[in-house]
């Protein structure tokens, strides 16, 4: 039935981009197909290999009545199988799907930010073309928006902690994408993020998660070697050392220590400043060391 009736709809839809009721009834027989338990897989992949599906319905992601369910039926092709999502990833590679119309989504106060949020990360991971498409069309920059838009890493919710897991999918494995995100003001602007933290507060699991998912972005840009990674431990050092051995030592946040363990352990430089400068210098190496050992 679907191979029958899909290629029809899409043939009206291509000619009356406008009709709304035509889309609704459209949508409900795509979720009809890709939820059915059997041929739910099926479907999903025929639709996601055929190009002028993918270029119809990336249409109706962008029109503010229709794209809330366009989102979520895209969603569900995006997480459907392996094969749907690598289909989909060419035709945004390919130019049938417009990777910067997602991206602008985010932007807009009535769409569905979580479901956007999770098909980003799932599209960009280990496409290092989509995670670099992404960084410079400011994936980066709307998604720490939507992060002080929620109230920051200590107020935010769980958004907040899926807006750093897309940054890190962004980031991870491109050192292209980081070496200009590390360029970009965007960089300071997440550096900043931890300002204002009250020393000896009580925070909460939400907010230690929100913490935890910040410094594994960071600890991105301290895997390597080169004058690159030289320069990207400087910046952070300079930035949250602070901040960073006190949720490393204090609230004994797993990614905050493998931050801190990547900055002294790894260069010399920051070893004997540390050492040299901050009054308990000593102690924290004795600490951490301590730690590790534990």
């Amino acid at each position: 039935m679907g191979s029958i009736t899909i290629p029809v709809l899409l043939e009206v839809l291509r000619q009356d981009g406008t009709n709304e009721s035509l889309f609704d009834a459209f949508t409900q027989l795509i979720e009809i197909l890709i939820m059915n338990d059997d041929t739910g897989v099926q479907f999903s992949e025929m639709l996601a290999k055929e190009s002028s599906f993918l270029m119809t319905y990336a249409h109706f992601l962008g029109l503010k009545r229709t794209h809330s369910k366009a989102i979520l039926v895209f969603k569900r092709l995006v997480l459907a199988s392996q094969n749907c999502r690598a289909f989909i990833q060419q035709g945004i590679l390919s130019g049938s799907v417009s990777l910067n119309a997602i991206i602008a989504l985010l932007q807009c106060d009535f769409v569905l930010l979580d479901e956007l949020i999770i098909i980003l990360i799932n599209l960009s991971r280990g496409n290092r073309d989509i995670q670099t498409l992404s960084i410079y069309a400011g994936c980066i920059e709307i998604v720490l928006s939507l992060v002080e838009n929620e109230g920051g890493i200590l107020l935010g919710d769980n958004r907040t902690e899926k807006c750093f897991d897309l940054v890190g999918t962004l980031l991870e494995g491109n050192s292209t994408g980081q070496k200009y995100f590390a360029g970009q003001h965007e960089f300071q602007v997440m550096l900043k993020l931890l300002d204002g933290i009250e020393k000896d507060a009580m925070y909460s699991s939400r907010s230690r998660r929100n913490i935890s998912a910040y410094f594994e972005v960071m600890n991105i840009f301290l895997i390597g070697d080169g004058s690159d990674i030289v320069l990207m431990q400087n910046q952070i050092c300079s930035g949250i050392f602070e901040n960073v051995v006190y949720f490393a030592l204090f609230y004994e946040i797993e990614s905050a220590s493998s931050v801190m363990g990547n900055l002294l352990f790894q260069n010399d430089i920051i070893r004997h400043k540390v050492l040299s400068e901050l009054i308990d210098g000593e102690e924290i190496i004795n600490l951490l060391i301590s730690k590790s050992l534990q």
